[in-house]
């Protein structure tokens, strides 16, 4: 999630702000366990949050790939471009007498860039890799929501649990990393597309990356979802003796 403002203030007010509904939440679903006497408050909170950041996600997936196809003009922050920025204020090397802060390098490395008039490939391919890495972000909340719910119900290892966790980690995997190359070579194709062949904007160098937190989330998915399959093993054990 990112916040912005004019100032620092602003941006930390709206950012508190964000914080700030979910105690809300928190606290209302913690008062209504109470009332009931429940027991399971904890994963209430837990089913209400996950569910409800759930519904967002599921939303700003549909609206993102909606308005990024609908519209001709894309807008999105690169590596590719690069300029003259900083030749008025060449690097200095550091001095030990400084007392203040002092700008002394700038090396501009990225730049944010509008493209007119991208063609329906190029914006298609863009909304499809911003919409898999924002399912790479959803599916482990789905697996907590399952979690949650099969925990309040007393079967924390049916195997609707590590069902769960095996395809979020699957998803996590596949939507991380293809959504992340999808996302960089749209990217790419849209800047070459949109400058002609002798400026002197052309990147020179191409480079993709593959994220490692997909492949971190994916791993604990995988293994949580075997320390689970590990523990019905034992209860069924355990039920076999008594």
């Amino acid at each position: 999630m990112t916040v912005g403002g004019l100032s620092l203030a602003e941006s930390l007010a709206w950012l508190g702000a964000f914080f700030a509904a979910l105690v809300i939440v928190a606290l209302i679903v913690v008062w209504r366990g109470r009332r009931r006497g429940s027991r399971t408050i904890a994963l209430n909170v837990t089913l209400t949050a996950s569910s409800w950041l759930i519904a967002c996600a599921l939303l700003a997936i549909v609206l993102g790939t909606v308005t990024s196809i609908a519209s001709d003009v894309i807008s999105f922050p690169t590596e590719l471009l690069s300029w003259d920025a900083a030749s008025e204020l060449p690097c200095e090397p550091a001095q030990a007498d400084r007392t203040t802060p002092t700008l002394t390098c700038v090396v501009p490395e990225s730049a944010h860039v509008t493209i007119d008039g991208a063609p329906l490939g190029l914006r298609t391919l863009l909304a499809i890799g911003e919409a898999l890495t924002l399912v790479a972000i959803t599916a482990p909340l789905a697996a907590i929501a399952v979690m949650a719910s099969r925990f309040k119900a007393g079967t924390p290892f049916a195997p609707g649990v590590v069902r769960a966790l095996y395809i979020s980690a699957g998803v996590i995997l596949v939507a991380g990393i293809s959504g992340e190359l999808l996302t960089g070579i749209g990217r790419v194709l849209a800047v070459e597309a949109s400058l002609p062949a002798e400026s002197t904007l052309v990147p020179h160098g191409i480079q993709l990356t593959v994220p490692f937190l997909p492949i971190g989330g994916a791993i604990l998915c995988a293994a949580l979802a075997s320390i689970i399959q590990h523990g019905a093993k034992l209860q069924r054990d355990t039920e076999g003796l008594v």
